[in-house]
């Protein structure tokens, strides 16, 4: 097992993935200071699951990430792998090499992984243990800290010799095996309270469940005595309500041929009436159709009349372009011909100028041979001319100055004449130059406005942005509060909606029938608390005036009850009350008695609720002659007033009974939530369709403000490409205003140029014509002496003079061609000039005519377009006025057709009111026999719920009950009152001491096996603990017995003599104990280790980790600068040692002394060459010995 490579990402100043290749052997770091070679055994430190910043060299975990430098940014995390080779198997796991990554993110967050699979901090620490490798042994000693060895507290100190020995899991297992008994102790202590407060509750709760039973058994007696009463009570009641039922169907089927002739004739009205409101809807929408027509027509013609505007319009703008364009052309006509004429003189020019130059040519050479023979003859005469050779070199030289001068008064002249022509030109470009700077700082001044109005209206749409950005922001705000409502609601209505799939509220045997998967096959309905809908402000008045009949069932036919009965008498689910639609048919108050009238009522229950028409039977006979009053005082006087001939219930569930008796306190809710449960799910179904409506509303407010912000967005785009073309065009012409502006100045300068060189050729001519004057004068006295020495001369002499005189003649003609030349260069260059300015020109009136073409054409083409379109518009005016007169002649026939309508429905009317009168009389009659039918109705409603709320048994169930009950009705009645003494002589009851004390018993019982098994717990960890504890300290003892005799050994040997051992400071508490160091180096007393000098203590140091690895050699070893206080000698042994443990240890060295270097099979180099930033160079030193070879 040993260090195989080693990855660094961000770590400290290594921003780059770096990776580390080690070989068994001794590998050295090494590298200039503050290069980051000390941030390897950092990284080594980390990855083993260090977590104090200050053993890093930092003040927090962040500081291990790369911080940055000038030039490059921080990193985001910083990650260290170490990957072990384990072939060996040393480390506790199955594969042969093991990555460990440890990585932590800037924002606090960190993770560590083994072979890439995420893992706990603990689960590295457990892999390492007793290997010698971790962050608190032996195998990494960081810089400076091995003097901490000697520093350090014997307590402290033992943590190293722990690692050593090999007792560090079986510490880490006596302590959790510590930790679990503590808590098996704490539970202990809650399990014996629990059962002491439970000792207390057995003995009371076991008196009370036996009375309770006694209590039960009395009170199934009454029940069963009081069924039977009820029954006989019942049936009684049923015969007489049978005779009163005959009475009431003679006066139904008279009532009922009466409202079928009144129903008739208000069938015929609603037909009229459907009729004339179909007649007055599609009047009105005749009137609506008109207005609309109207409006057309007036929209049309004001469109005709904007289109004749626009024409006219068109029409000006095409005669003012055409002129526009006569007048460019014929423009550009004269400055193409102008153009024409300075080309054909500078061609001419050039033709001039080539010949000058050819003369030139031939004029220099024929100079240069004259030159050339004269100056041969001259030399050929100074043998005899010594004389008078003086007086001829003045003589010739006052010639040529004057040929000199005159020639170059000849050329000053013709100059001062090309300059008074250059000047005159320069002022007039000068003047062009002006003018074209003021176009370029007018248009310059416009395109400033424009982008200044540019950057209003972007800083305009910004501010709308801004806004738009709220409004979404308010919008997503809202939309989210929203979802979060309908969640809420949606969870809500899951919850009902659930409850009321499971029927809860219902008896078992209602909920068996409605839970039935063919519940709609047997007929049956549903139970009645189902069927209706009640309003929050009335469910209590209903549920008391249904009692127990909220939970009967309904069903279509008796047949359908009969087998529904039969269903549960087969399963045992219990039993039910069954309302067969077919069978029951109840009858509400007759006509509308004077009762409702009265203050205080709200009115007959049947009339609050909301149910399916095919139930009004079934629901009119439960609630069809209940009244709800708004408080018990209104029953009271109602009933009084009424002589107790209702039934009324009041708003907080109190009833008044015909006859008078009352029922009323603290309701027995048996139902509860069933109504409120219904009407809460239909509330929050509606809450959410609305809901839905208000989130699409949001949704949709949302996208308008998105779309808005979009567009808002793209005009911003818009308005910011538009300033960024002004503003190139801006800069553009900013530079053309400074190219004109240095033109400007240049044509200035070259304008002063030429006027300097005029007045310096005005004093040139007025000196040139001053030395002719002085020449002549001069050549006068030579030709004065040459004539006395040419009389001496031969005819030599004559052929020189006349040779001088051609080449004299010569040095006119080439000045005069000279200056021919430069007059025809100066003349070319003018007008090229001209040429380029009339080309400029030419082409900008070019492109405006073609832009005013473009124009014209547009404009033919809208004027063809708009006339298309005034013919249309004239078409559909005179369609929409034949609309118009169309639609007026349907608005009177639809007028007459209604009045028509309106007296038809006035007779029928006057048949309905006659039936309803027939109707009214015998409603009073079938009111009469209902009355007595509700006194018996109520009295046996009376009885069903008594029997409903104490027992909860139906009429049909307490038949079924009392079929074998053969006593009397009075002997029931005396039996009903004994009973019900007793029980009242057993004082208060607790029913539900039964249930109490057996749950008590069985966990008194549970908690009492319990204890025993956490005292056998308690009692095999203390046997475990003192296991690990004999185990440890022999083992220990034994190691550290080794580790000092190695010291001994390893002390003697580096420091070449004297003694050295470890002791116990404590030796009868081995594993408590703190450890102590002697050490006397040779020729010194034992003394104390802090008077060492700092040499002896890192050799001291040094000398206990070497006894370490003796005894037990780590896989690999770290070790930075431990060495840097030894001399040079001791480095020497340092590394001798290093290279004899080598063979099983892998030691990783950061040095900077020559000594360990030289020891090294592989060297790292650390650099940095950029400041903050370390990089690596490697070289390994057997294989350059294999290449030295």
């Amino acid at each position: 097992m040993y260090l195989k490579r080693l990855d660094l990402q961000g770590f400290k100043s290594f921003p780059e993935k770096v990776k580390l290749e080690f070989n068994p052997g001794i590998t050295a770091v090494v590298g200039p200071n503050g290069s980051g070679k000390s941030n390897v055994s950092d990284a080594v430190r980390w990855v083993l699951g260090e977590q104090r910043a200050k053993s890093l060299r930092g003040d927090k975990m962040e500081d291990v990430i790369f911080a940055g430098t000038e030039s490059r940014k921080p990193q985001g995390f910083a990650e260290v792998t170490i990957v072990i080779d384990n072939q060996d198997g040393r480390m506790p796991v199955e594969f042969t090499e093991v990555q460990v990554t440890r990585r932590v993110f800037r924002s606090g967050e960190s993770e560590y992984r083994i072979n890439g699979a995420a893992c706990r901090l603990k689960d590295i620490q457990e892999l390492f243990m007793d290997t010698g490798v971790g962050r608190e042994g032996y195998s990494i000693v960081g810089q400076g800290r091995i003097d901490e060895i000697l520093n350090a507290k014997g307590e402290e100190r033992r943590r190293i010799f722990e690692e050593a020995t090999g007792i560090v899991k079986y510490k880490t297992r006596k302590i959790e095996a510590t930790n679990k008994l503590e808590k098996e102790q704490q539970n202990l202590l809650r399990v014996e309270d629990i059962i002491s407060e439970l000792e207390g509750q057995l003995a009371p709760l076991e008196e009370q469940s036996e009375t309770a039973r006694q209590f039960l058994s009395l009170r199934e007696q009454l029940k069963q005595a009081e069924i039977a009463m009820f029954c006989t009570e019942a049936e009684q009641m049923e015969q007489e309500f049978d005779r009163l039922t005959e009475q009431m169907a003679l006066a139904a089927e008279q009532q009922a041929a009466a409202q079928e002739e009144g129903n008739a004739a208000k069938t015929q009205i609603a037909e009229k009436k459907q009729q004339n409101e179909e007649k007055n809807a599609a009047l009105q929408t005749l009137n609506d159709t008109i207005a609309q027509v109207k409006a057309d027509i007036e929209k049309t013609e004001g469109r005709i009349r904007l289109a004749e505007e626009q024409s006219q319009n068109d029409a000006a703008n095409l005669t003012r372009m055409e002129k526009e364009v006569a007048a460019k052309e014929k423009q550009q006509a004269e400055k193409q011909q102008e153009t024409e004429v300075c080309r054909s003189r500078i061609t001419a020019l050039k033709m001039t100028m080539d010949r000058e130059q050819e003369q030139l040519d031939t004029l220099e050479a024929s100079y240069e041979s004259l030159s050339s023979t004269l100056q041969q003859h001259e030399s050929r005469a100074e043998s005899f001319k010594d004389e008078i050779f003086e007086q001829i070199r003045i003589g010739t030289e006052a010639k040529g100055e004057i040929a000199k001068r005159e020639a170059m008064m000849e050329q000053f002249s013709s100059r001062k004449e090309q300059l008074e022509t250059e000047i005159a030109h320069t002022q007039s470009r000068l003047e062009h130059q002006e003018v074209h700077q003021k176009v370029l700082e007018k248009k310059a001044q416009e395109q400033q406005e424009t982008a200044e109005f540019l950057e209003q209206e972007l800083d305009a749409l910004e501010q709308d942005s801004r806004h738009a950005s709220e409004t979404k922001a308010k919008a997503e705000r809202a939309l989210a509060q929203q979802e979060r409502v309908v969640s809420e609601k949606k969870s809500r209505l899951r919850l009902l909606s659930e409850l009321e799939r499971e029927h809860e509220g219902f008896y078992n045997s209602v909920k068996s029938l409605l839970n039935l998967p063919d519940q709609k096959e047997r007929g049956i309905c549903g139970a009645v608390g189902q069927l209706l809908q009640v309003e929050e402000a009335y469910e209590t008045a209903i549920e008391a005036a249904l009692g127990g009949a909220m939970q009967n069932v309904v069903t279509k036919t008796e047949e359908d009850a009969k087998n529904a009965i039969q269903y549960l008498k087969q399963r045992r689910l219990g039993r039910a009350t069954f309302l067969p639609i077919t069978a029951v048919k109840g009858r509400g108050l007759e006509g509308r008695p004077a009762i409702l009238e009265e203050r205080g009522v709200i009115g007959t229950a049947d009339t609050l609720v909301t149910f399916a028409e095919e139930y009004r039977g079934i629901m009119t006979y439960l609630l069809g002659r209940i009244l709800i009053v708004e408080n018990l005082d209104e029953a009271v006087r109602l009933a009084k007033k009424y002589r107790h001939q209702y039934k009324m219930v009041t708003l907080e569930g109190d009833i008044m009974n015909p006859g008078g008796a009352m029922t009323g306190g603290s309701q027995a809710k048996k139902t509860t939530n069933i109504f409120g449960r219904t009407r809460e799910i239909h509330t929050l179904q509606k809450e959410l369709e609305d809901a839905g409506k208000q989130t699409a509303s949001l949704e949709e407010a949302l996208q308008l403000a998105e779309e808005d912000l979009q567009e808002i967005a793209e005009q911003i785009m818009e308005k910011k490409l538009e300033l960024q073309k002004l503003t190139v065009t801006i800069q553009t012409g900013k530079g053309e205003m400074a190219k004109m502006e240095s033109e400007i100045a240049e044509t200035n300068s070259r304008l002063k140029l030429l006027e300097l060189e005029e007045r310096q050729l005005a004093d040139q001519l007025s000196r040139a014509e001053g030395d002719i004057a002085k020449s002549k004068e001069t050549l006068a006295q030579s030709e004065a002496a040459m004539a006395e020495a040419n009389e001496s001369l031969s005819a030599f002499q004559e052929n020189l003079a006349e040779e001088k005189e051609q080449r004299d003649h010569l040095m006119e003609e080439i000045t005069q061609v000279k200056i021919r030349i430069s007059n025809s260069g100066q003349q070319i260059y003018a007008a090229e000039e001209t040429v380029l300015r009339l080309q400029q020109e030419a082409e900008t009136l070019q492109k405006e005519t073609r832009q005013l073409h473009q124009q014209m054409e547009l404009l033919r083409e809208s004027g063809d377009k708009r006339g298309e379109t005034q013919e249309a518009l004239h078409a559909e005016r005179e369609k929409l006025e034949q609309q118009e007169e169309t639609l007026r002649q349907q608005l009177e026939e639809t007028n007459a057709l209604i009045a028509s309508l309106t007296a038809d429905t006035a007779e029928l009317e006057e048949a309905v009111q006659t039936a309803a009168d027939t109707a009214a009389k015998l409603e009073n009659e079938l009111f009469r026999i209902e009355t007595k039918q509700e006194k018996i109705n109520e009295e046996k409603q009376r009885i069903f719920d008594r029997m409903w709320e104490e027992y909860e048994i139906t009429i049909g169930a307490a038949k079924e009950a009392s079929k074998e009950e053969k006593r009397p009705y009075g002997e029931l009645k005396r039996l009903s009152k004994e009973w019900k003494n007793d029980m009242r002589a057993l004082g208060n009851v607790n029913v539900g001491a039964i249930d109490q004390y057996r749950e008590v018993k069985e966990r008194f019982d549970f908690l009492t096996n319990q204890r025993a098994d956490i005292l056998e717990a308690e009692e095999k960890l203390r046997q475990i603990i003192a296991e690990l504890t004999e185990l440890m300290e022999k083992q220990f003892r034994e190691q550290f017995a080794v580790i000092s005799k190695n010291f001994s050994e390893v002390f003697q040997e580096m420091f070449g003599g004297g003694k050295a051992y470890l002791k116990l400071s404590d030796d009868a508490n081995a594993l408590e104990s703190s450890i102590d160091i002697v050490a006397q180096p040779p020729g010194k007393s034992l003394q104390n280790m802090q008077l060492l000098s700092g040499g002896e203590r890192a050799l001291t140091a040094i000398a206990i980790l070497f006894s370490i690895l003796k005894m037990k050699p780590s896989p690999f070893c770290i070790l930075d600068e431990i060495e840097a206080a030894l001399d040079d000698a001791n480095v020497r042994r340092y590394a001798q040692y290093l290279t004899r443990f080598s063979k099983e240890t892998q030691f990783i060295v950061i040095t900077h002394r020559k000594g360990t270097m030289e020891y090294a099979d592989v060297m790292y180099g650390v650099t940095m060459q950029e400041k903050g930033v370390s990089k690596l160079i490697s070289v390994d030193f057997s294989k350059a010995q294999e290449d030295v070879v």
